[in-house]
């Protein structure tokens, strides 16, 4: 499980890295900010700096996965999902917005939710870090 969450960490930095040079200003401080504090474990603060980047740049991908991520790491569930769900709704081929909503829901007791979320991931990047946990996942739930 530390090894998924080191993974996903770096995911958030190549995001935070990734942001074009010209949106780089304040969004991109706040992200990378916001990326700092997910890791370091204040993700309340990192919702507030993704909420800031929201309110000027709604359709942020990044900002929404982001904040995801730290509503799941606070074991919000339902705030994760709507966050995935914008996520989702910017790209729908992102793999890993699919995997953590499916945890969320299965968490949430959300079982078809969870199952057909997994599934989606695995089927985006079947030879993802995640795909394992995908088979793992659905023994356990079923």
């Amino acid at each position: 499980m530390k090894t998924l969450i080191n993974r996903c960490f770096f995911v958030l930095i190549v995001f935070a890295l990734l942001i074009p040079n010209a949106a780089r200003s304040e969004m991109g401080k706040e992200l990378t900010k916001a990326v700092y504090l997910v890791k370091s474990g204040d993700h309340k603060l990192a919702i507030k700096f993704c909420n800031q980047v929201l309110e000027n740049n709604p359709q942020s991908l990044q900002a929404h996965y982001i904040k995801g991520f730290a509503y799941f790491k606070l074991q919000d569930y339902e705030q994760a999902i709507e966050s995935f769900d914008k996520t989702i709704e910017l790209e729908p081929a992102y793999a890993d917005a699919f995997y953590y909503r499916g945890i969320c829901k299965r968490q949430s007791g959300k079982l078809w939710g969870a199952f057909t979320d997994l599934r989606k991931a695995n089927s985006l990047n079947p030879e993802g870090t995640k795909s394992s946990l995908f088979k793992e996942v659905v023994k356990a739930l079923f």
